[in-house]
């Protein structure tokens, strides 16, 4: 197999969720990607419940046909991480973990991005499949990249405890409210 070289070549490809569909049809989407002229498809991502689909119950190895077949076309392999969309077990067993929204209402599971980005346990969950994953394909040979998240913020979060995480690091960095205005220039209001 030839070596895959993307820094040589504009990338052009798709994302590709072969978990998705009905029936695999692996090969031969392959193969079309590959006379289509692709170099590279994203994969793996929103599928955390494919990873991890019960507390602590890792399933990693359902993605390796994919890159294998995406290794044996020459094209490249970003990863991206799942944490867009937490699995059922992690909304049941830890429901603080919702967004709150501007009425204050939790949201309902079962949509991307119901949870709060940064409630400790999402964090504490979220790090630990991505480690997973990447101790997992770090060395396959298609894997070029990993995508952790491209787009936060579908579901805008007033959650508390975001709120009051981040006056916290406003505390902690400008250690008053006169720092604070001045570096963000809001002394012309004479606050």
């Amino acid at each position: 197999m030839a070596e895959i070289k993307p820094r040589n070549q504009i990338l052009f490809g798709a994302a590709y969720y072969d978990e998705y569909q009905p029936s695999s049809h692996l090969e031969y989407d392959f193969d079309l990607m590959e006379k289509a002229g692709f170099n590279v498809v994203r994969v793996g991502e929103g599928s955390w419940s494919q990873w991890e689909p019960e507390e602590e119950h890792f399933r990693l190895d359902w993605l390796e046909p994919v890159l294998d077949e995406a290794h044996r076309h020459h094209i490249a392999v970003v990863i991206g991480m799942p944490t867009f969309s937490v699995p059922r077990w992690l909304a049941r067993k830890y429901p603080k973990v919702s967004i709150t929204d501007a009425s204050g209402h939790k949201t309902n599971f079962g949509f991307r991005e119901e949870h709060n980005y940064s409630h400790p346990v999402f964090r504490y969950f979220a790090s630990r499949v991505m480690r997973k994953i990447t101790e997992r394909y770090r060395d396959h040979p298609a894997v070029i990249g990993w995508q952790v998240y491209n787009e936060p913020g579908l579901v805008f979060n007033y959650s508390d405890d975001l709120f009051e995480g981040f006056k916290d690091r406003l505390r902690h960095k400008y250690h008053s409210v006169e720092n604070l205005n001045k570096a963000w220039g809001l002394v012309y209001t004479g606050a």
